[in-house]
């Protein structure tokens, strides 16, 4: 018999999307299989679905928590996980049938700690599509240079928990921090440190549902600040850990982050006096972190530059990503 994997799934509140969620896991041609549904303190039906999954098939493990938050749900379906190899599905999400055998094939095939897929972004639930290609384009990359992509091009497909198997081992004494925001961007970069060797495909397997609100996106609110005190923990950590040519990568990403938090705090008019700090913090991280930034390639300094010229020029950029997000909406409606 092949290796279990664990399947852990967060609900709350998700009645309308999570029976299409579980039956995309239930139908893999990867069948061994447990399958955590972690009952988040629902208000809805949603426990009840889940506990019907529960009696329809064996390989369905339930808890019911009260309600904490993502990370909590999460890190209770890892605490309680078996399997040698995790993956992560949103409960709003859906899978194609054989991304959970591909991805293990490549684990065990591959030798590597770590197998992602691309994903594909719908709007409305729909019949899995049917994918025949006979290949897919693997690219391999050591820890250094995995982190190198998450802070170079922020491709979502690196920087979330979902879309890709995982070695158990790795979880081993990593969790998700409960009460924040931006959990997987809090998590991912400490799993890929522990990670040898990561390979990603470019078949899209991951069914990333989008609704109308998560479109658009809440308003800015000075609780999404915590992600920048996150970020420089990160180049903490890779000081730490001797991880010193990330230490670029991970500084640019840090000072570009505070430059936009000041334009969505903007643009949502916020106080002046927190305004006033974000730049004042902005001027005094970009002096600090003076020695990485001097390695930086010449277009990202100039970015810097130019934000620490005006860092309103950000608003610019927050303006355009509204706009284009909108369209994209329209267009699918």
């Amino acid at each position: 018999m092949r290796e279990l994997v664990s399947v852990i799934v967060p609900v709350y509140n998700v009645e309308l999307y999570l029976k299409f969620c579980v039956e995309s896991i239930i139908m893999q041609t990867y069948e061994n299989l447990e399958i955590i549904l972690v009952d988040d303190g629902s208000k809805d039906g949603s426990p009840h679905i889940c506990d019907a999954f529960l009696n329809k098939d064996k390989r369905v493990r339930v808890i019911h928590q009260q309600n904490q938050g993502l990370s909590a749900a999460r890190n209770a379906g890892i605490e309680v996980a078996r399997g040698k190899y995790f993956t992560f599905v949103d409960s709003d999400d859906y899978i194609r049938k054989d991304m959970i055998e591909r991805l293990v094939n490549l684990v065990e095939r591959k030798k590597v700690d770590i197998a992602c897929c691309e994903y594909e972004e719908v709007f409305f639930h729909k019949k899995i599509p049917v994918n025949y290609e006979r290949g897919s384009n693997l690219v391999y990359r050591n820890r250094v240079d995995e982190l190198k992509e998450l802070f170079g091009t922020k491709r979502i497909s690196i920087v979330v928990a979902w879309g890709k198997v995982y070695k158990a081992e790795l979880w081993k004494d990593i969790r998700f921090p409960i009460g924040k925001l931006h959990e997987d961007e809090a998590t991912t970069y400490k799993i890929i440190s522990k990670a040898k060797k990561i390979v990603h495909s470019d078949r899209k397997m991951y069914y990333y549902f989008q609704r109308s609100d998560s479109i658009m996106g809440s308003d800015f609110n000075e609780k999404k600040l915590e992600l920048l005190d996150e970020l420089k923990k990160q180049i903490s950590f890779f000081e730490q850990e001797n991880l010193r040519s990330v230490l670029p990568d991970a500084t640019f990403n840090y000072l570009r982050r505070i430059a936009m938090s000041y334009a969505y705090y903007k643009e949502c008019r916020g106080k002046k006096s927190k305004l006033e700090e974000i730049k004042k913090r902005y001027t005094h991280e970009y002096k600090e972190m003076r020695s990485y930034i001097d390695k930086l390639d010449c277009r990202r300094q100039i970015i810097l530059k130019i934000f620490l010229f005006d860092i309103n020029v950000g608003r610019i950029v927050v303006k355009i990503k509204k706009k284009f997000k909108q369209i994209k909406m329209l267009k699918v409606k």
